[in-house]
């Protein structure tokens, strides 16, 4: 039997010192507070995870005993507990093996000619192995591997190379070294986008080696390990990409580009005075209620996403108008009207102003709404909005704002009042939001058949009501009958938007969308501006290199040549072919997010505006200075 074979027996059984019941996993704590606890493990954040004179590293799993502060860099619980949370979002713990970091651990092995190659992650008291040459073992022991030292090596050091571990303090009692099966050792850390350093690619070698690596050879072994780790953030956006959650954000934010679309459109016709002289009062108030329902969706597009996010902004409270609230759900139950009868009332003591989150309180109506149309019999439902008031004001228990939601079941639901919550029956939104603003909810049988759902969240008067009057929604009942929807104006609005044909200012809209692009275009002329419009960045680019415009709106995801390239293009271009004017660029994306605005400013873009574009959002672009001042009026061919 050869070194080699000796070694890869060795390897591949595990060691009597680090039994199973060590090898624990980040994947083992629900939350990130049980995490770190068990990091602290009686060590305080002030602790590094090498041994000191007051802490034994055998206390805790994932110490670094006998490291090289030369090398080494001392790593608190918070740092770990970071870690290990990036390295958790990547899937790849106790996943099945890959072929394409096989094919790196075996063009490893073939380049740097070693018997073995490795590439690991590096968990809580465990190296996971993901792809491994040369041996079978997917787990070690985090404690007695070499590649423990290799993630937490200090950032200006790029690899750790160990030419004969028996002649290293810091080895040479390890039990893999100490059997014969590793000498040599050489790894490169997997450091992740986000900075963090979750594992390594190493190769390992039972005979040692005096000379180390080459040059040449490290600087393989670190392209293999950029590599693997490019393509771990590929394995972990394709399963994010499979997660309902996730889908669920990605269709949100694909339906923010129509729906920013239909908003925009369904402006500048409720503010075309010419389309408004031939439009009687019932049109008009079906145009006006489009409208209205379009910015409603949008809202709750974005609070959609906030909440699967988890962003503290779902949950936010603040001065909410009832009045608004109100509004919004009469808009829905008279749109509903004319296929099912949805009797709405508000109880006329509900003050106007509370504080609470408006879009949750929504929410929990629109599925009262939903679910006891889908269960009625007849399509025939009764919403009430009510003010509870506090029965034990002893305890300080507060007043609550209520929704009952009361119908007659219909015949095909086989199923009694205490088992109307349950998930089939669809109310899984009421119960979230419900428990959200702290309220409770329930079910209760009013006669055969006859049941009354409702939700009751804590009701919090703001002092000193002062809500704009041009926010009530129009007259609200005694509380006995349906709240009347507001009647639609009798002819357009007072101010609205005027072309003016003889304006010289041009702007260029570069957007892949046709809906998205012509609406925009739409809106520029309403505002007195001339166009110019291009499908992707290639034609973009000409455009900007054929005018000047006093504006210019890019978008960033395009075909054939996105935003981003074709900015950096375009500046390098202008830099040489036209010094002495700077174009202004405005970019646009439906992604909403730092990093997004940041790669738009870096690729020379001015300014960065969220998806959808709306009207204002349009007036402020063309009110700034930047635009305003201008002196450049008509496009300037080179």
């Amino acid at each position: 039997m050869t070194e080699v074979e000796t070694a890869t027996d060795l390897l591949n059984q595990p060691i009597s010192s680090a039994s199973v019941v060590r090898y624990r996993s980040v994947l083992d704590f629900p939350t990130e507070e049980a995490l770190r606890e068990a990091l602290q493990c009686g060590v305080t954040n002030d602790v590094p995870s090498f041994a000191t004179p007051q802490t034994d590293p055998e206390d805790f799993e994932w110490a670094l005993s006998k490291a090289d502060p030369v090398t080494t860099e001392a790593q608190t619980v918070e740092e770990e507990l970071e870690r290990l949370m990036c390295l958790k979002s990547y899937c790849l713990l106790d996943a099945d093996r890959e072929e394409v970091f096989d094919r790196l651990a075996r063009l490893g092995k073939r380049a740097l000619r070693v018997p073995y190659c490795n590439v690991s992650l590096m968990d809580f008291s465990r190296q996971w192995v993901v792809a491994c040459e040369g041996t079978d073992q997917r787990e070690y022991a985090r404690n007695i591997t070499m590649c423990s030292h290799t993630v937490q090596l200090k950032k200006n050091i790029r690899s750790l190379v160990i030419k004969d571990a028996t002649e290293d303090f810091r080895f040479c009692e390890n039990p893999f070294v100490q059997a014969g099966a590793v000498r040599f050792y050489a790894g490169a850390p997997l450091i992740s986008p986000e900075g963090y350093q979750i594992g390594s690619f190493c190769v390992f070698d039972p005979l040692p080696r005096p000379h180390g690596l080459s040059a040449s050879e490290e600087a393989t072994l670190l392209d293999l390990a950029a590599l693997a780790t490019r393509e771990m953030v590929r394995y972990r956006d394709a399963k994010r990409a499979m997660i309902p959650e996730s889908l669920i954000i990605s269709t949100s934010h694909e339906l923010r580009t129509p729906l920013g679309a239909l908003e925009l459109a369904l402006t500048l016709l409720t503010e075309d005075n010419i389309l408004h002289e031939q439009l009687n009062a019932k049109q008009h108030g079906v145009l006006v209620n489009a409208k209205r329902t379009s910015d409603l969706v949008a809202q709750l597009c974005e609070h959609s996403i906030d909440m699967l996010r988890n962003s503290p902004r779902h949950r936010r409270l603040s001065v909410s108008s009832t009045y608004t609230l109100r509004d919004q759900i009469s808009l829905i139950a008279t749109l509903l009207n004319r296929q099912a009868l949805v009797d709405f009332s508000v109880d006329k003591n509900i003050p106007e102003s509370i504080v609470s989150n408006e879009i949750s309180l929504l929410q929990i109506a629109l599925n009262l709404i939903d679910h006891g149309l889908n269960t009625s019999a007849g399509n025939s439902i009764e919403l009430r909005l009510l003010k509870r008031v506090a029965q034990d004001t002893a305890h300080k228990l507060h007043d609550e704002l209520v929704f009952e939601c009361q119908y007659r079941l219909s015949d095909e639901v086989h199923v009694s009042a205490d088992e109307i919550f349950n998930d089939h029956l669809g109310l899984q939104s009421l119960v979230y939001w419900t428990s959200v603003l702290c309220g409770h909810y329930g079910c209760a049988p009013t006669g055969e058949r006859n049941v009354l759902v409702f939700s009751a969240v804590p009701l919090f008067q703001v002092a000193n009501e002062d809500i704009n009057e041009d926010s009530k929604a129009g007259p609200v009942s005694d509380g006995t009958t349906c709240m009347r929807f507001p009647a639609p104006s009798e002819g357009p609005p007072k101010d609205c938007f005027t072309t003016n044909p003889a304006s010289e200012r041009c702007a260029l809209v570069i957007e892949d969308s046709l809906v998205v692009r012509k609406t925009i275009i739409r809106a520029l002329k309403s505002l007195g501006y001339a166009t110019k419009e291009a499908k992707d960045g290639l034609e973009g680019l000409k455009c900007l290199k054929d005018s000047v415009y006093d504006v210019v709106l890019c978008d960033f995801l395009m075909p054939v040549m996105d935003g981003l390239d074709c900015m950096k293009q375009y500046r390098e271009w202008e830099s040489k072919e036209r010094p002495s004017v700077r174009q202004y660029v405005v970019g646009m994306s439906a992604h909403v997010s730092s990093e997004a605005s940041h790669q738009g400013f870096e690729a020379g873009m001015d300014d960065f505006r969220p998806k959808p574009i709306s009207i204002q959002t349009l007036e402020e672009i063309l009110e700034s200075d930047r635009v305003k001042n201008k002196t450049i009026a008509r496009r300037i061919k080179q």
